[in-house]
């Protein structure tokens, strides 16, 4: 086994470390508040972003690069019922 700027080499295969964040955001509607998302996923460097309670019905490409930035990515989300629940997966 050997590690490689933080990779893991095993036999032959190589593993990259993933850093998974799960987050409740109790709300993505406003600027402020995907901000403050967004600057928290910037400190942490995830690789996967799950976001509870992100209370909106729809989620268009604009609010995925105001949270996530510009970098490409997929997402998933599950809409909101009423003002509760969604989620919401980078």
């Amino acid at each position: 086994m050997l590690g490689i700027g933080g990779e893991v080499v095993l036999w032959g295969w190589s593993m990259v470390k993933m850093k998974i964040l799960s987050y409740n955001a109790r709300g993505l509607g406003s600027f402020e508040k995907r901000a403050e998302v967004r600057n928290f996923i910037r400190e942490k460097h995830p690789f996967v972003v799950c976001l509870q309670e992100s209370k909106l019905g729809m989620v268009a490409d604009y609010i995925i690069k105001s949270v996530w930035g510009d970098v490409g990515c997929e997402y998933s989300y599950q809409a909101s019922i009423g003002a509760s629940r969604g989620l919401l997966t980078v």
